[in-house]
């Protein structure tokens, strides 16, 4: 019992340990993705390897959900920085592979369509499949009642924006919001809330509705304020400015460019944001007739897109750097592949040739125990057989013995017979010769008298000779204990005197003279150890005669 506890505890603790290592795990590949995608574009190469980390760790512990995320972030990574489509293509067809592992779950398999859909959208290629795409997703997951979450619903939504399907657009963007707000979890920094309060209040303007379009674009002025980082505060400043610019508000737009002018160095990135407020703050300043502030702020806005353009030019030596790089790294990783699949090659070599050795040594050690067990098997079946044999003269001795047996029967009954009807002649005679008074019947009658006299004798003496045959009464086993010496003739004439019988008795039963009779008595006397004076008779009394 107690080792049944403990083994049930360890089971336990096994699986505690099991469970905080994919918990640890999770967490670790959270950081890592967190670190990747906050790397400044001049740090590509290390977001990729980052990424890469993850990926590992994602399959090592089977988590799929994670192992999903990270491949999104790779397929965007290598679209938007090595420009490889078929890379991208590459990473998304793993999530199809999963999708399968898992019995096609519908999770899954939506995922591997808005992954494709993403794809296609990004890489600008083809706007109409990825519509396709990513309705394809939302599909199964309503298919199979499951709720389309956040990011499926958005990237449907600007996906139906770039088709100018704006209507449409902002059914799917605003019930990403709702889904958003309806659900446990939330950003530590409001990241969605602030981009799909944009994109909706963005797609508003195209409408010409310019009072949803602000409510919006101040929703995510207000998302950002109260828990966004300096860079979201900027954005969501700069977009409304630039809204206010645009339907000539040129004076809130000037108010609200300023709010955050000159904020740009406190945070790194976001070139294209930095370029558009100086840009709409030129166009503001030109409308308000302020040529000369609206000429310094075209200034800085050139340099910036100076930034970009250099930006770009370092982007792409990083990417060809970094291609350059995996190539290698791909080099060395068929390398190991092969060598792998030699060492594999050889270990099934090796495995094939012990299997070989053992079915050799199996089949062997299988025959030797059938001829064991054979021989055993015969020598069983030959003595079973002899044993029949031995029965069978047996059961025929005792047939033979039957037989004897019912002969001998069949005898005594017929000499039982002719006894009786002989009793019954020498009743009937002797009832005559009685009736008679005829002297000449004297002789038959002194005959008949003689005749019953030897009858009765005979009697007695057969009485006697069985009394003698019977060794196991106590008078035998006493006397043959107190002198072991005596013979059988001896014994039997100590009983025969304990029973008083005379001298002429014990003539007619042993069939002797008187004188041998004597002779025997004097050896048994000294046998016994008699002296002249001691009495036979009252000596062999001491022992009891039971029969």
């Amino acid at each position: 019992m107690k080792l049944l506890i403990l083994f049930l505890a360890c089971i336990s603790t096994n699986f505690l340990i099991g469970q905080k290592t994919f918990e640890q795990t999770s967490k670790e590949i959270d950081s890592l993705l967190k670190k990747a995608t906050n790397k400044t574009e001049l740090d590509i190469k290390q977001s990729f390897k980052l990424l890469n980390r993850a990926l590992d760790l994602a399959e090592e512990t089977n988590n799929f959900d994670k192992e999903i995320a990270v491949i999104d972030e790779l397929s965007r990574f290598s679209l938007a920085y090595n420009h490889d489509i078929e890379e991208a293509n590459r990473y998304i067809s793993r999530i199809k592979k999963i999708a399968e592992k898992t019995n096609n779950n519908p999770k899954y398999l939506a995922e591997y369509h808005n992954a494709l859909g993403v794809m296609y959208f990004n890489n600008r290629t083809d706007r109409e499949r990825a519509c396709k795409e990513l309705r394809t997703s939302i599909k199964i997951l309503e298919k199979n009642k499951l709720k389309p979450n956040k990011n499926h619903l958005n990237n449907y939504g600007i996906a139906l924006w770039t088709e100018k399907k704006y209507d449409e657009a902002l059914k799917y963007l605003k019930l990403s919001l709702a889904n958003y707000n309806s659900g446990k979890e939330k950003d530590e920094r409001n990241e969605f809330p602030i981009m799909i309060s944009m994109n909706i209040g963005i797609c508003y303007s195209y409408l010409n509705q310019m009072d949803s379009s602000e409510y919006y674009l101040k929703q995510c002025l207000a998302y950002s304020l109260d828990k966004g980082t300096i860079a979201d505060v900027y954005k969501s400043y700069t977009y409304l400015a630039v809204f206010y610019q645009e339907n000539g508000r040129n004076e809130l737009a000037e108010t609200t460019f300023l709010k955050v002018k000159g904020k740009e160095n406190q945070f790194l990135g976001e070139y294209h944001t930095k370029a558009q407020l100086y840009e709409g703050l030129a166009n503001a300043l030109s409308e308000l007739g302020r040529f000369k502030d609206a000429y310094l702020n075209r200034e800085i806005q050139h340099l910036y897109e100076d930034t970009i353009q250099s930006f770009d030019i370092n982007k792409q030596l990083l990417t060809i750097e970094y291609n350059v790089e995996l190539d290698s790294l791909k080099q060395g990783k068929q390398l190991l592949e092969l060598n792998s699949k030699i060492s594999e090659a050889q270990l099934t070599k090796k495995y094939y040739l012990m299997l070989l050795l053992a079915t050799l040594f199996l089949s062997g050690f299988g025959l030797l125990l059938f001829r064991i067990r054979k021989t055993k098997q015969l020598n069983r079946i030959s003595l079973e057989k002899e044993l029949l044999e031995k029965e069978r003269v047996k059961q025929e001795a005792e047939i033979e013995l039957l037989k004897s047996q019912e002969t001998i029967a069949s005898k005594t009954i017929q000499l039982s017979i002719r006894d009786q009807e002989l009793d019954k002649l020498k009743t009937s005679l002797q009832h005559h010769l009685d009736k008679s008074r005829d002297p000449q019947f004297d002789d038959l009658k002194k005959f008949l008298r003689l005749a019953k006299a030897s009858e009765k004798r005979n009697d007695q003496l057969k009485f006697l000779d069985e009394l003698v045959k019977n060794t196991n009464n106590v008078f035998y086993k006493k006397l043959k204990e107190n002198h072991p010496n005596l013979t059988q003739s001896e014994l039997k004439l100590s009983l025969l005197i304990n029973l008083n019988l005379s001298s002429n008795d014990l003539i007619e039963i042993f069939n002797i003279s008187l004188s041998s009779l004597n002779t025997k008595r004097y050896r048994l006397r000294k046998k016994l150890n008699l002296s002249n004076s001691d009495s036979l008779e009252d000596y062999l009394m001491n022992f009891q005669f039971v029969y």
